[in-house]
């Protein structure tokens, strides 16, 4: 015989994503899923920091508008 009972397990989710540079929810305005650019650093040199980010959409567009040469668009 089987004895079923449930159990309730908390689990770690992500709720908002903030940008670092202006400080709004990195949500899009049309769908409600996360936007922008996620940014991971991985340093050539051991001793180098590794730098985690996030920019919105807004501050992602403004940082491409100062690039020399123009990000690809894929």
């Amino acid at each position: 015989m089987e004895i079923k009972a449930t159990k309730r397990v908390e689990q770690e989710y992500i709720k908002d994503v903030i940008c670092n540079k202006c400080g709004e929810n990195c949500k899009s305005k049309h769908s409600g899923t996360r936007a922008g650019l996620q940014v991971c650093t991985d340093p050539d040199y051991p001793g180098n920091p590794t730098y985690y980010f996030h920019l919105c959409e807004k501050c992602t567009s403004e940082l491409m508008k100062t690039f020399k040469i123009p990000a690809e668009e894929l």
